[in-house]
């Protein structure tokens, strides 16, 4: 072979191997720039959604707390609250309710409290447990022993975070 015709093969050998090279590694830089972008977009994505969450909670509370001091407001007596406090099992006494409860507010915002899983979000389907039950029963003597439980926890909850004294 001519020595000019070894020159040109090699010379168009060497440059495919570096296009193929070049390609291989343009390729994997491409990839890795893609991952770290779309892992990027995730985290901001996640933060975003954190912070939507936290604020949504947060306007739930505020809207449903009004809800909770009227409905408490029905049901509140000096007399149960030491009774609730003392004893630990169901007793022989009524709760008045001059009207029945308004759940307007919880209607409208139960299937997004359901969403979030909070302490916070825990105590107040806790005291709207304890408005239902007081709507169907308000013979504290008829109560089951977890009736009870949950009307001295939901009642306590009332009195610490809503009670306007």
């Amino acid at each position: 072979m001519d020595k000019e015709i070894i020159v040109s093969l090699i010379s168009n050998i060497t440059t495919i191997i570096v296009g193929i090279i070049t390609a291989i590694v343009a390729y994997k830089g491409s990839i890795r720039g893609a991952k770290e972008q779309i892992e990027h977009e995730r985290q901001l994505l996640n933060a975003t959604t954190e912070e939507q969450k936290v604020f949504a909670q947060m306007a739930i509370e505020r809207f449903i707390s009004n809800e909770i001091k009227m409905n408490f407001k029905q049901i509140f007596s000096k007399n149960l609250a030491n009774s609730l406090n003392t004893l630990n099992q169901p007793f022989d006494s009524y709760i008045n309710t001059a009207k029945s409860f308004s759940f307007e507010e919880f209607n409208k915002v139960k299937y997004e409290l359901i969403k979030t899983k909070s302490n916070s979000i825990e105590k107040i389907i806790k005291i709207y447990d304890m408005f239902y039950l007081i709507e169907r029963k308000n013979d504290i003597s008829r109560y089951t022993h977890e009736e009870f439980k949950l009307l001295k926890e939901a009642y306590s909850i009332c009195l610490l975070e809503y009670w306007e004294k």
